[in-house]
């Protein structure tokens, strides 16, 4: 998984492995339980979260019940605005 700013600060790495105790390998789990056990808030982010698995941009509507497998590869990226 790849977090962006400021996410990577808060979390302490920008590349990290993320484990669910308990699960099998062959476990379903979804983006929204990845997202909560990260502390990232997929629906208070208002479209200012780019979330994409393996390279495909996940729309925000589909988010939370995203299923992902086991080698998915998550990157969180908060779109920053200014001028």
């Amino acid at each position: 998984m790849t977090l962006g700013e400021p996410m990577c600060c808060d979390v302490g790495a920008r590349d990290t492995e993320v484990e669910f105790p308990g699960c099998a390998s062959d476990t379903t789990v979804f983006l929204g339980e990845l997202a909560g056990r990260l502390g990232v808030k997929l629906a208070d982010s208002e479209g200012a979260l780019l979330v994409m698995v393996n390279g495909e941009v996940v729309p925000p509507a589909k988010a939370n019940t995203f299923r992902l497998h086991g080698g998915d590869h998550v990157d969180f990226h908060m779109i920053l605005s200014g001028g």
